[in-house]
């Protein structure tokens, strides 16, 4: 792994000696989320409508995605091939262009190679960006992305890590930009396993037996009061199970998620008044 001269946010150094042992393959694998979640679909909806209201996509180059903690590359892949048809049924007169962010190498080569898959058109629409979200996140240009997708990551995160990456990600969030994430949620198959390491306001830390630490939210108050401390608006937020879900070993597990939708707060009016898309 590159030096990049930041301690790693949250579990990422947990989990990267996971994916190097083999011992993890990605929260979605084996799940009917490995490609797509609730959360995927109503953020590409509500892209497609913003684009359709001129608040997205008004100076002819693809809308910029960043996948944060994109693991195996299932959703970066799948969110290419969703804008190129969206592209052809002229609904993303552009298309779409993700940026695929991992910390650990593994799923890093795994989204190489996903990318080599690809037509070579669609291979230019998928970017990988190695390393710790910071890095990545500072080194793309002010108001570039039109949107962030982190699916099962910000529950591994410490709250001054979330405000950090918050923030940072409302510096490169274009005006109308979305931000679209989710934790584990008490009921998840993994809530109240291990360590009881705090009992914060929004739920509990626990640290499990794979020695990684998790947030499984209880109140979602807390967590929205983060993001609108960073100047981000939520206009849509829930809950939801995963119930085919299956472990390395096999055996069948019951996951929970909180998800949300989150634009910058001067958005806040228009997505206000236009609701859910």
């Amino acid at each position: 792994m590159q030096d990049f001269g930041l301690e790693a946010i949250g579990e990422a150094a947990r989990y990267a000696v996971l994916w190097n042992t083999g011992a993890y393959a990605g929260a979605s694998m084996g799940t009917p989320g490995e490609f797509s979640t609730p959360l995927m679909d109503k953020l590409t909806r509500h892209i497609v409508n913003s684009v359709k209201r001129g608040y997205l996509g008004t100076d002819g180059r693809p809308l910029r995605i960043l996948e944060v903690g994109a693991g195996s590359g299932g959703h970066a892949v799948m969110l290419v091939r969703r804008g190129e048809r969206l592209r052809r049924d002229g609904k993303l007169p552009e298309g779409l262009e993700v940026i695929a962010n991992d910390y650990a190498d593994p799923p890093i080569q795994m989204i190489v190679a996903k990318k080599a898959g690809l037509k070579p058109y669609l291979q230019e629409r998928l970017q990988v960006f190695p390393g710790d979200i910071s890095v990545c996140l500072r080194a793309q240009p002010p108001g570039s992305i039109a949107a962030t997708h982190a699916q099962s990551v910000y529950h591994g995160w410490r709250e001054g890590e979330r405000r950090r990456v918050y923030s940072e990600t409302v510096n490169v969030l274009a005006e109308y930009g979305i931000v679209a994430g989710s934790f584990k949620a008490a009921g998840d198959h993994r809530y109240g396993r291990g360590e009881l390491l705090e009992q914060t306001a929004a739920g509990p830390v626990c640290r499990d037996t794979d020695t990684i630490s998790r947030l499984f939210v209880e109140h979602r108050e807390p967590l929205i009061g983060e993001l609108r401390d960073a100047g981000l608006f939520v206009f849509d937020d829930f809950f939801w199970p995963v119930q085919a879900a299956y472990e390395g070993d096999g055996s069948r597990v019951h996951k929970v998620y909180w998800g949300f939708l989150a634009a910058k707060r001067d958005a806040s009016e228009r997505y206000a008044v236009n609701g859910q898309a």
